[in-house]
């Protein structure tokens, strides 16, 4: 096993031995100790074919591999669990403190034999309560952690659990499906694993026999996923992965089923409703698919929604009251987690009587009786409320009996039909769920031979003739993916694992103090811990509920529990819940799926996915979370993508694989622009006169977006016919977009995308709105041929399939394209005549949660015929450095020129991050001339007219390494004395002028503690990947690195050697740069040691001492 090396322990022992020298408050020197506590495991369990995401797995990994003594194990778990657990008592802290201290030495003496000349003891705590196991006993769920593994007729098994942690015990399933099933899952996978034991019977030799088990119950698995692998004659996987993919292709019954839907919520609401009233709405909920649809159709369609709109009425009116459910008691499409039995879900509605400990869930369904099950029911359908009856069971912990229904919209009558509970037919649901979990674990790596079994599964041939739609699916995958050469395939199979292992970690992630479990750090993380990295906004007391109201608000407050700071952007979607004074009230309660609308720094409003008519939950509980939430979607959207590849002509593919080059265009074309430099007319031209792509490298301050976005539109615009979709990855720089080219436009072009990331000014520009106001088809699709120029984010335009066959686009031009993955865009790309990509891959590149190592190619024929060899590397980058070491000029270039940094900074950044290419353009003064503020005294003038300034700072006493306050009070001050100089020379300071970069939260809540808060509305506040794209006049960075080991982690450096995190902190300033840190540390770094030589010094107590 990795452990940590000589130089990792020494600085591990240092840290240790600062936290029980430095006094601070109890509960942070037990926090920091806690913290390294955790490190040392992470640090002995480090190996990258093991996943946990529990610090409980590792520490049980760590005792069987270390041969930790029983006693050791025990302290080690009852550490962990009282500190996780938290709420202690002032007086417990202390003796928690000395139990933690002995731990952690105990722990490096038996593992690496360091010896210590003070002695140790063990102190004594009242809090040690562990509970014994009563013999012949049951459990209904057991989370356990799988070390060994006999294979025996019934499969024994060694675990532990979280009820005695420091016990080995045996385990064993009873003979059946699910012990085959585990046999299976061994062959495939290592141990350990994690998994739920499910209604377990302890016997009187303490053997524990499981009926069922659920494997990696964190990953949870949508309920509709599961049943659809049910049918009439059958069950299987394999739908799933069909599912997988293929590319999704919407259907006028799924149409119907969305309007369906709205019709119970709006009847729930008011139940007099008559169709008349609601077939405007109708028209809002797809307004394209309506516009797309011939007269004949549409009439037909409103036909048959009227019959579902009259059924349901007479069920909310009658139906529903004969069985007891109420509309004030009911709850519209709240959503569940069950990591007990690895699902999640949303339900159509959910009726909960909390006198009666009575729930019912109504599940919808628009679709007709198809060789109804015993019950009368679907088999799909049932199985799917049964997994709602399992989520019920494991969030009232089996204490509240749930009622399970399905409502058969279409049925002239029993529409509303009853699905009994039946624990058989709930095992084997959770079997096919294990079934999914194991083909996503099999298609993680990029092994080819496990990819072509798996795909062999999907061979029409050997799809069962009874599965007539699994067939059909198979038909289409293997039409497509028979027809594909070995490199082709070799490179969907790559990427088809790089996007599932995407998937996965942003699931269950993994656990580490610099780590996250992902969506189920809801439930594994505790509360301190989400705080401490700002995951959560936390403790919200609500001040207004509009829930009832057509637009679904509820406003909300920070309470005097709150943690202030945050990771959360307006536009971020999220779950809401109530606190119900546990650890696991995520789990305990209904989630609300949500859009963070508005935020303030003490004020937080979010829109909620559906209206609600039962508000009880709402004022039964004081306070409130919200943390984020993940979609599926943006993966699906990948992997559809690497599926379309394939679909796409052979010459397209070989053009972006490098075997054929891009076709030079006969025609050149002569643009004219006054405004233009004469390097941007050339490459202006130049990409307008290429035939397949171009690929556009546009260093900070070229002009991107200002110049060059903006004469593209110009000319296809004004000189062409063409349509033309403008896309960037992020809100920000599509409101840049809009910005550069509204003017130009008048106005006359559609933007997609979500009110609530949109700046004021472009609102009135976007579909949605647009679309309000809209009153026929006609008018529609009048106004939609009219704008050939639409505007959006890349993921916002990607999930419009709905544009298809109203808009045909020939031209797309990509902003931020270093930012995305080849998935994102290697399919969507070919259904252009043309694309103009536009980045710069010496900046931030596209976020990736997998290991380097990870993502890095193994197929030899790809390696050797393509320069693809790491596939986090973007496809802007790989192509641009395809075309340049093949020396296809005519469909690439640069721009070298820029008009945003001055000299004196661009004299640093040009010979260490641009090959020393990158200039000033002629003509602008500013970027040569001297500062024009005038100063009153020396430090103000070397503030002035330093234009790269470092202090140097000490180290300080903190225990956490991501924050240091003598940089913090160096920042505030200098915030203080720079908003002084602008009001000294009478200029008005705007949120433009002055910026505050620091890599690490931590850091950022220190400075805002110090700052003055009149000042928060004009200088940001933020990290350096929030600032990508933005620039200021004066920019001020705080390190905040006490490490040598830290410096990676603010670090991200390119295959060039470039470290792009720097590079992007340093270009944001237009006129000065001013750094804080220590000087002893970043120099162990090359790049910072010449930064740090270049820089001008001032002594860090100057700025403290001066008065403003």
């Amino acid at each position: 096993m990795k452990k940590l090396n000589q130089e990792q322990l020494d600085t591990f022992i240092k840290s240790f031995q600062k936290v029980q020298s430095v006094h601070c408050d109890q509960k942070e020197s037990l926090y920091y100790l806690f913290q390294l506590f955790s490190l040392f495991f992470e640090g002995i369990t480090n190996q990258q074919n093991i996943s946990f995401t529990t610090l409980f797995s590792r520490i049980a990994y760590s005792s069987v591999h270390f041969n930790f003594k029983s006693s050791l194990t025990k302290d080690n778990h009852l550490f962990r669990r009282l500190v996780e657990q938290g709420g202690l008592k002032t007086e417990e802290l202390n003796s928690l403190y000395q139990l933690g201290v002995f731990v952690l030495w105990q722990n490096l003496q038996h593992v690496y034999d360091v010896s210590t000349n003070i002695e140790i003891k063990r102190p004594h705590l009242k809090l040690e309560k562990v509970k014994s196991e009563r013999k012949s006993s049951y459990r209904r769920v057991i989370k356990a952690f799988v070390v060994d593994y006999e294979d025996l007729e019934d499969p024994k098994f060694h675990f532990f659990d979280e009820k005695q942690p420091h016990l080995k015990k045996v385990g064993f399933l009873e003979k059946g499906h699910f012990a085959k099933q585990f046999k299976r899952i061994i062959k495939y996978v290592s141990l350990p694993i994690t998994i739920n034991l499910i209604d377990t019977n302890v016997n009187e030799e303490n053997q524990y026999w499981a009926k069922a088990f659920v494997y990696k119950p964190d990953l949870l698995i949508g309920v509709t996923s599961i049943s659809e692998c049910f049918q009439a004659d059958g069950e299987s996987s394999l739908f799933y992965l069909a599912k997988k993919v293929l590319p999704n292709t919407g259907s006028i019954y799924m149409l119907i089923g969305n309007i369906v839907n709205y019709f119970l919520d709006e009847l729930i609401h008011d139940s007099e409703l008559s169709f008349k009233e609601v077939i405007p709405t109708i028209f809002q909920l797809a307004p394209l698919e309506f516009a797309k649809m011939p007269d004949d159709a549409l009439r037909n369609l409103l036909k048959k929604v009227e019959v579902h709109f009259d059924n349901l009425k007479k069920v909310v009116k009658n139906e529903l009251i004969d069985t007891g459910i109420t509309k004030e008691k009911a709850y519209l499409e709240p959503s569940f987690f069950s990591p007990e039995y690895g699902i999640q879900g949303r339900l159509d509605l959910y009726h909960f009587d909390k006198a009666k400990k009575q729930s019912d869930i109504v599940e919808l369904k628009s679709g007709k009786l198809f060789k109804a099950n015993g019950y009368g029911l679907n088999e799909n359908h049932y199985i799917q409320t049964l997994l709602y009856d399992l989520i019920m069971e494991s969030v009232y912990n089996g204490r509240v009996k749930s009622n399970n229904y399905i409502l058969y919209s279409s049925l002239d009558a029993k529409r509303l039909r009853y699905a009994p509970r039946v624990r058989s037919k709930q095992y084997k649901s959770l079997e096919i769920r294990n079934d999914i979990v194991l083909i996503e674990d099999l298609l993680l790596d990029q092994n080819q031979e496990v990819f072509d079994n798996i795909f062999n599964g999907l061979q029409p041939d050997k799809v069962p003739k009874t599965f007539n739609f699994l067939k059909r699916d198979a038909n289409a995958f293997h039409e497509v993916y028979s027809q594909s050469n070995a490199l082709e395939k070799a490179y969907y199979k790559s990427f088809f694992a790089f996007i599932n292992r995407e998937f996965q970690h942003s699931k269950i992630g993994r656990h580490g103090v610099h780590e996250t479990n992902g969506l189920a750090s809801l439930w594994l993380d505790p509360m301190n811990e989400k705080i401490e990295n700002f995951r959560i906004l936390s403790y919200l007391e609500i001040t207004e509920n509009l829930s009832l109201e057509k637009l679904p608000i509820i406003h909300l407050e920070m309470s005097e529990k709150s943690a202030k700071l945050s990771r959360f952007r307006i536009g971020d979607i999220a779950v809401f819940y109530p606190d119900d004074g546990t650890e696991k009230s995520a789990l305990n309660n209904q989630l609300f799926k949500c859009t963070l609308v508005d935020m303030n720094v003490n004020k937080v409003s979010i829109r909620l996915r559906a209206r609600q008519k039962n508000l009880e939950i709402f004022q039964q509980f004081k306070y409130w979370h919200l943390e984020s939430d993940t979609l599926d979607g943006g993966f699906k959207v990948q992997f559809d993508g690497i599926f379309n590849f394939l679909k796409s002509p052979d010459e397209y593919k070989q053009k972006v694989l490098g075997l054929l080059p891009p076709e030079k265009s006969k025609n050149q074309v002569f643009y004219n622009n006054s405004k233009l430099t004469e390097e941007q007319h050339e490459i202006v031209n130049r990409a307008i006169s290429s035939k397949d792509y171009f690929l556009l490298w546009g260093p900070p301050g070229t002009g991107k977006t200002s110049v060059m976005i903006k004469s593209f539109v110009d000319y296809y615009y004004n000189q062409t016919d063409l349509n033309i979709i403008l896309l960037a990855y992020t809100n920000r720089a599509v409101d840049e977009i809009c910005q550069s080219i509204d003017a130009l436009l008048g106005g006359e072009y559609i933007r997609i995308g979500s009110r609530y990331a949109t700046l004021e000014k472009f609102k009135p520009r976007l579909l949605s709105l647009k679309t309000e106001g809209i009153q026929s088809r006609g008018e529609l699709q009048c106004s939609l041929k009219s704008n050939r120029v639409f505007v959006s984010t890349v993921s916002s335009f990607q999930g419009r399939t709905d544009l298809s066959g109203i808009t045909d686009f020939d031209l797309v031009i990509i902003d931020e394209a270093s930012q995305l993955l080849e998935p994102m865009l290697v399919g969507f790309l070919s259904k252009f005549k043309k694309y103009i990509l536009i980045g710069d891959h010496k900046q931030l590149p596209a976020v990736v949660g997998q290991d380097k190592a990870k993502t890095e190619i193994t197929d030899t024929l790809i390696l050797e015929k393509t320069n693809l060899s790491d596939m986090s590397c973007s496809l802007f980058e790989r192509m641009y450095s395809m075309s340049k070491m093949s020396g296809w000029d005519w469909s690439y270039g640069g721009l070298m020129h820029q008009g945003r940094m001055h000299q004196k900074i661009l004299d640093f950044v040009s010979p260490n991050f641009y090959e020393n290419k990158l200039e000033v353009i002629d003509g602008i003064d500013r970027l040569v001339d001297k500062p024009t503020f005038e100063s009153k005294d020396e430090l103000t003038n070397v503030l002035i007219n330093e234009r790269m300034l470092f202090i140097d700072t000490p180290l300080g006493e903190e225990l956490t390494k991501k924050t240091n306050e003598a940089e913090a009070n160096v920042v505030s001050k200098l915030a203080d004395i720079w908003v002084r100089i602008y009001q000294d020379n009478k200029r008005d300071l705007t949120s433009n002028d002055i910026g505050i970069i620091t890599p690490f939260r931590s850091q950022i809540s220190m400075i805002g503690d110090l700052m003055n808060p009149q000042l928060s509305k004009k200088i940001t506040l933020d990290t350096i990947e929030r600032y990508q794209g933005g620039s200021r006049n004066q920019i001020i960075i705080s390190f905040a690195v006490s490490q040598y080991q830290l410096l990676d982690s603010i670090s991200n450096v390119s295959e060039e050697g470039i470290d792009r995190k720097l590079n992007v902190a340093l270009t944001r300033a237009k006129e000065n740069v001013i750094l804080i840190g220590s000087a002893a540390i970043l120099k162990k770094k090359e790049i910072y040691k010449k930064l740090i030589d270049y820089c001008s010094f001032i002594d860090y107590q100057e700025i403290l001492n001066y008065e403003i």
